[in-house]
């Protein structure tokens, strides 16, 4: 996936980063959501945006299985008025944490 994104002109991390960590990411995980490898990727994930949000760009993150069946810009930009933070709240039965999608 690196080498594809790169190629194709998106700015990415070099995966090499990932040594670096004191813990590492299982390939595959068949257990509950947000706990073992799927709750370290989350984790990467948001400390990874808050050094975007840092640099003074704004972010869009959602699962993978959501679509966008229109732009969701000009939604997006008239409720972050005032806000650092927008997000859905998806009651579930197993849900853990403030906010999931």
């Amino acid at each position: 996936a690196f080498d594809y994104l790169k190629s194709h002109g998106f700015l990415v991390p070099d995966p090499d980063y990932l040594d670096l960590l004191s813990f590492k990411i299982m390939s595959s995980y068949r257990g509950a959501a947000n706990m073992g490898g799927h709750a370290d990727i989350n984790n990467l994930l948001l400390l990874a945006t808050v050094d975007i949000v840092d640099l003074g760009y704004y972010t869009l993150l959602h699962d993978v299985d959501m679509v966008w069946n229109r732009n969701p810009v000009p939604y997006l930009m008239s409720v972050i008025q005032r806000r650092d933070f927008v997000a859905m709240l998806a009651p579930r039965y197993d849900a853990q944490g403030p906010v999931n999608s």
